[in-house]
């Protein structure tokens, strides 16, 4: 029901234009464990090629976000080492949730390359300026894997040093699946000062050869409804997902 209507809100940006301010903190980020391809990095709103700092240390190069236009909807696709992603996006403020209530949505579909070696992909969502604390934030994920996927992690975290990608606040229980169709839904007890990140983090375990996984994972203040978790298991919304896919003939690869 959230995703529904987050397609909604989305769809409604999109043809209407949007008021809200770009959330320049809201980004995803790319990266494989072999360290091919170097790191992929989309934030809200942003064009292909901006020098970014990320952790405070390393530049790396923006890919384009390819739902300009909207903001607290990022959307991309393109290969990365030896993974092709086939559709990668996320959702927060001010389209999904609000500073005081936050809301996350990180949608995923990765494909390893036939005739690769083992590797792992690490897809990262992050925002900041979060207000609410002390609060329990419900993380839940579901989807499918396929062929040499060894195992899918989801973890999620919060930092009251307020900063992108920061993990040092506290996090949930790590979640691991390793059959399909998955699903499973955890805690997050976010404590300490406000304004305060949010961090979602999945990482495909793939083996050598080809290996596939595509899920949907989400951080939200309020518990799952029943039968979310059976709508997670390999059933996207199929409005939001062929929106974004007409949306994505325009990111830059």
């Amino acid at each position: 029901m959230r995703k529904l209507f987050a397609a909604v809100a989305i769809a409604i940006a999109a043809l209407f234009g949007s008021s809200s301010t770009v959330d320049a903190a809201f980004q995803v980020r790319i990266t494989t464990t072999s360290g091919l391809g170097g790191t992929v990095l989309v934030q809200d709103e942003l064009a292909a090629g901006a020098a970014v700092t990320v952790d405070g240390a390393a530049t790396v190069t923006t890919k384009a976000d390819a739902t300009p236009g909207t903001p607290g909807a990022i959307s991309w696709s393109g290969s990365i080492g030896n993974f092709a992603v086939t559709f990668t996006s996320a959702l927060s403020k001010p389209l999904m949730g609000s500073p005081a209530f936050p809301q996350m949505d990180l949608n995923f579909s990765v494909t390893k390359l036939v005739g690769s070696v083992a590797d792992d992909i690490k897809i990262e969502a992050t925002d900041t300026g979060f207000t609410t604390s002390p609060i329990g934030l419900y993380a839940g994920i579901g989807g499918s894997v396929l062929n040499n996927v060894t195992s899918l992690t989801y973890q999620t975290f919060f930092s009251n040093n307020n900063g992108e990608f920061n993990t040092s606040g506290g996090s949930s229980v790590q979640q691991t699946f390793t059959g399909s169709p998955y699903a499973g839904v955890n805690v997050l007890s976010v404590t300490g000062a406000a304004p305060y990140s949010l961090t979602q983090v999945v990482i495909v375990h793939g083996g050598a050869g080809s290996a596939s996984a595509s899920g949907d994972a989400t951080l939200n203040a309020v518990p799952a409804p029943p039968g979310l978790l059976l709508a997670l298991t390999g059933m996207p919304v199929l409005g939001l997902g062929a929106w974004l896919r007409r949306r994505r003939s325009t990111t830059a690869v």
